[in-house]
């Protein structure tokens, strides 16, 4: 029986692959930045660009693609935007236009 610890180990060996493959998340966050900034035409910072990413992932889940793959990708791409995120205050602000 699956449980939900068991996805996080997943994830955990997948962020560990990715950094001894890549490196550093944080450059190519504020790459990712500026390039989606650029389509959005404002600027966002590293956190926002890989919630960006992460909502894709999600969009995918929404639509029946239930591969464990995407909800990995999804978990650690906010895990990416958690550690991005300046600030304790900025992990939990709501964006403009979506408070109540």
């Amino acid at each position: 029986m699956r449980q939900p610890a068991d996805i996080l180990e997943k994830c955990a060996e997948i962020l560990t692959q990715r950094g001894l493959t890549y490196g550093d998340f944080r450059p190519v966050g504020r790459t990712m930045a500026t390039l989606m900034g650029s389509q959005l035409g404002k600027e966002i910072d590293a956190c926002d660009a890989m919630l960006l990413v992460a909502q894709l992932k999600m969009a995918r889940i929404a639509n029946n693609d239930r591969q464990e793959d995407s909800f990995v990708d999804a978990i650690n791409y906010i895990a990416l935007a958690w550690a991005s995120a300046k600030t304790a205050q900025d992990r939990f602000k709501v964006p403009d236009g979506l408070s109540s």
